[in-house]
């Protein structure tokens, strides 16, 4: 389905659920870009070697859609968006982690994006990380400060670790 299609329907979806702003993971919409609808603008991050895979992508109900002062497309997995609020902005970024079998070095490499996105919010900013991070966090007492003790598995499995320990 080409992308205004996929766009429309998810705007539809998002109105009929009175959703402001939603996180979306695996688009797998080639490129940079924004695209408008009647109730939404949909920003997003793909791969730029035209391969349909991977994506995230920011959709803002066109209500707040002023509110929005910076959109950062980093790569097909990571992007950031920027919102004035009435006290502080909010920073948010919408990850899509590799899957929990991926070789290491794809995912040395997304946590060390990750890792220089971050540090580039300003100091002030709410930050919320937001998507999918394909990781299960376990109940292990080294991490109960961090995660707390309600977990739905009882150990982490590496996507898990490095997420912990970027929190």
């Amino acid at each position: 389905m080409a992308i205004p299609g996929k766009v429309d329907i998810i705007s539809e979806e998002l109105n009929r659920y009175n959703l402001d702003l939603v996180a979306l993971q695996e688009t797998r919409w080639p490129n940079v870009g924004k695209e408008s609808t009647h109730h939404h603008q949909i920003y997003y991050s793909g791969n730029t070697e035209g391969v349909y895979q991977h994506g995230v992508a920011i959709a803002v109900k066109n209500s707040i859609n002023s509110a929005v002062t910076a959109f950062e497309a980093v790569n097909e997995r990571i992007c950031t968006m920027r919102l004035k609020g009435a006290f502080k902005n909010i920073t948010i970024v919408c990850i899509y982690a590799p899957t929990e079998e991926s070789d290491d070095d794809q995912k040395d490499y997304f946590y060390e994006t990750l890792e220089c996105v971050l540090s580039k919010i300003p100091t002030y900013d709410v930050k919320l990380i937001i998507g999918d991070a394909n990781a299960k966090i376990g109940k292990e007492q080294i991490w109960k400060s961090t995660a707390g003790e309600n977990s739905l598995h009882d150990d982490s499995n590496d996507n898990g670790t490095r997420l912990l320990t970027l929190a």
